[in-house]
């Protein structure tokens, strides 16, 4: 009888504490904001990775919090373009802002497009883009705060640009008179060699191909791909332009500051790891629209010589000279981010057509 009553109370005991042990955990609401479907890899890696990693480690982590997340990608709160607005407001706690649209406000992630023909390594661009954000994080972190948002870190939705068109390309020369579709900061890669830039997003680019309105596209293996831009369009020139890290994961600042610091130290902890698994997925996407490209709709890629893509870089403004003195004048690291981010290249003996820090 007293074994059976021992049996009871130690079993009560054990019921009581693990009841107290769920009351006791807090769950914590925050929604993730994106313009883009999933089938992007930045609002891909958040929902396949840094949402269940943070709950993996936060469990680990004593149990005490974890968090709901709620998914608004594809324009459910934001259209493309339109989560920084989103996040500053708080009308999303968390998004992945493309740097490169907000200039005036977070220019110094437009580095990127300043030192083209640099480097095609986007797992090496994720750590070398983190370091330059450490050292100088009192300047980038002044840029977020004036937004109300805190930036856990900056990811790169590709490995390398193609230039896709209705025509062969082998030579700078052959751009001359080509009408190219391109985004933003990417024109310049192409109007001062001779081409006739025509800023589109990427969503328009197969209808102004088809259509003949442009010859072709600044564009990415995988949006090639998904977009089927290949169809129109036969050819493609691969001049190694280089990889881009400038989309940045960032929370609303109140909404960061109200979150108790186990949260906050978990998301520190889980964001560069999004970084590395979006760069995979970037990866594994220009390897599927490349093959998508090749092999099913006959895409031919031509290789450009390395004196041609020299005479590319070198027949563009000293854009990266530029940018470095608008920003100095503005107040913020810009020669020092510049010649930094240089040297980095040079140590891992990447693939520079240009010394963008000298002219």
């Amino acid at each position: 009888m007293l074994k059976m009553l021992k049996a009871s109370v130690a079993a009560l005991a054990l019921t009581t504490g693990l009841t107290g042990a769920a009351v006791a955990q807090e769950t914590i609401k925050l929604t993730f904001v994106s313009g883009y479907a999933p089938s992007f890899t930045w609002p891909r890696a958040f929902q396949e990775y840094f949402g269940p990693e943070v709950n993996r480690r936060l469990a680990e982590d004593g149990n005490t919090y974890q968090i709901e997340w709620n998914y608004a990608h594809s324009g459910t709160i934001a259209k493309p373009g339109g989560e920084m607005d989103a996040v500053e407001t708080g009308l999303g706690d968390l998004g992945v802002v493309i740097a490169p649209l907000h200039v005036d406000q977070v220019p110094l992630y437009n580095i990127a497009y300043v030192t083209p023909f640099s480097s095609v390594d986007i797992h090496f661009l994720q750590e070398t883009y983190q370091q330059i954000y450490e050292e100088f994080s009192d300047a980038f972190d002044a840029d977020w705060a004036a937004v109300n948002q805190v930036a856990l870190t900056a990811t790169g939705p590709l490995p390398d640009y193609w230039l896709i068109s209705t025509r062969k390309v082998e030579k700078v020369d052959d751009l001359k008179g080509m009408k190219i579709a391109a985004i933003g900061p990417n024109l310049r890669w192409v109007a001062p060699i001779g081409a006739v830039g025509v800023n589109a997003p990427a969503s328009e680019w197969y209808q102004q191909i088809n259509t003949g309105i442009v010859e072709g596209a600044i564009a990415w293996a995988d949006v090639a791909g998904a977009q089927k831009l290949c169809e129109p369009a036969k050819f493609a020139v691969d001049a190694s332009i280089g990889g881009v890290v400038a989309h940045v994961l960032t929370v609303n600042l109140d909404r960061w500051n109200s979150l108790p610091d186990q949260v906050r130290e978990v998301m520190r902890e889980v964001a560069p790891d999004y970084a590395r698994y979006q760069a995979d997925l970037a990866v594994k996407g220009r390897d599927r629209g490349t093959s998508f490209c090749v092999e099913e709709m006959g895409l031919e890629i031509t290789k450009m010589d390395p004196d041609q893509r020299v005479a590319w870089a070198n027949g563009l403004p000293p854009l990266a000279r530029e940018w470095a003195d608008e920003m100095d004048a503005s107040g913020r690291p810009g020669s020092a981010i510049l010649d930094r981010y240089m040297e980095m290249l040079r140590q891992a003996e990447q693939p520079i057509a240009r010394d963008w820090d000298a002219n």
